[in-house]
Parts: structure tokens; sequence; C-alpha cells
């Protein structure tokens, strides 16, 4: 019919164009793709510091149970248990040093953070601050992804690459002066360590475990250090951590 009515006009009829090949795999788009992969390692993530947060609450409840379990374990002199008890409450110290210090590094990036970018014109520069503190709590990577974000930010406000790329450099900076420089030089001094020990332990725990690696790595060589010190044989250990 439709021939024949095309016929009658003077006109070929076009024949109809191949219809879209479908996908036979059945995989998503790229954008589909991105989507899922951060949404389960968002969840990955969130099952992670559930798990830490379980860990956290069952050593609380526990009390000093591993520590009189772990003086018992010493040895039976006296002197053994004596160690034991200063390597454990030096460890605990250098644990709360290393966390005063980190404190007082994101409070102080935090505030240097928000008054860059509010001298900058930018918008919510307070709520940037906050997450610049919060997110240096991984090294290096998290201070990456601030600035990151922060140069998104403002390219969406200011509509220019030059404004963009000057928030995020803006930021980093200031995670390197204080977060690299500040933090290194406060931390060594809180824990008498090595920075260039630290930063090669930040390297191989990062790589190792990553994010949770790079959080966990200062903590980890400051107990090394502190076992190393009160055991004649690993003191060359504590003298190649210490500074």
């Amino acid at each position: 019919m439709n021939r024949a009515a095309a016929e009658a006009v003077g006109t070929t009829p076009q024949a109809p164009g191949p219809a879209p090949p479908a996908r036979a795999d059945g995989l998503p788009s790229g954008l589909e793709a991105w989507g899922a992969a951060q949404s389960s390692r968002f969840v990955d993530t969130l099952s992670e510091l559930g798990l830490a947060a379980l860990f956290a609450f069952f050593l609380l409840a526990a009390g000093d149970t591993f520590r009189r379990k772990l003086v018992s374990l010493a040895g039976p002199t006296l002197a053994a248990r004596r160690i034991t008890v200063e390597i454990l409450d030096e460890i605990d110290k250098q644990v709360q040093r290393y966390l005063l210090v980190m404190l007082i590094t994101n409070v102080l990036i935090a505030i240097a953070v928000w008054g860059a970018l509010f001298a900058l014109g930018l918008e919510r520069a307070a709520m940037w601050g906050a997450i610049a503190g919060v997110l240096h709590v991984i090294p290096y990577v998290g201070s990456a992804l601030t600035a990151i974000a922060v140069g998104i930010a403002a390219f969406l406000q200011f509509g220019t690459l030059g404004s963009a790329a000057g928030a995020a450099l803006v930021v980093f900076a200031i995670a390197v002066a204080l977060g690299m420089g500040f933090m290194s030089w406060l931390q060594g001094r809180a824990t008498q360590l090595n920075t260039v020990a630290v930063f090669v332990a930040l390297l191989f725990f990062g790589w190792l475990w990553g994010g949770w690696g790079l959080l966990l790595a200062a903590p980890l060589v400051s107990i090394v250090k502190t076992i190393a010190d009160r055991i004649p044989a690993l003191a060359p250990v504590g003298a190649m951590l210490g500074r």
C-alpha cells in the first residue's frame, strides 16, 4: 500500500534504515559503570569502618584484660614484666601524641583553607575548610582529593580554568606546608621519629593496605621504635627509626 501511494505521487519509497545494533554483552555505559564502581567502594568503606568501630568497642569493653595477659606472658621474671609494662605505657603515650599532633594539624589546615578560599571569593569556604581538615586524616591522598574537589567547585563558580587551578594550588600548598612540613616536624618532636623513616613507612603501608595503611603507618612505626628501644637485640632498629 505504501509503495502504491508513493508511485501515485511520483516518489520512491525509502527503505527503512538498519536498526541500531543491540548490545549483546549487557554492559552498562561508562558513566553507569563508574557510578557502580564508586558505590561499591563506598559500601566497602562503610563496612570497613563498621568493623573497625566494632573492634574498637570490644577492645574498650575488654578493659585492661589484654594488658594483664601480655604482662603475664612476658616471662616469670620481674624484670621482663617491668619492661613489658614500660613498653605498653610508652605505646599508649606515643599513640596519644600522634592523635594530638594530627588534631592540631587538621584544625590549622581547616582554618587556613577557610581563610584562603574566603579571600579568593569561593562560596562555602567554611565547608571546604572543614572538608580539608577531615580528609587530611588520610595523608597525601586526602589533600589531593580536597584540591581536586575545590578546583572543580571553583571552575563551576568562576568558569575559568585559571581560577580553578589557582584555588586547587592554594589548597595543595597549604596541605604541603602544614600537613607535610609542620606536621612532620611536630610529629618528629613529639615522638622522636626520623622523618625519612616515617615517609618510607607511609609509602610501604600505603602500597600494602591503601588508605588504611597511610593512616596507620606513623603509629605503627612509633610502636616498633618503642619496642626496639626496650629490647637490646633490636637497639639498631630503634636507632635507625629515631632522630
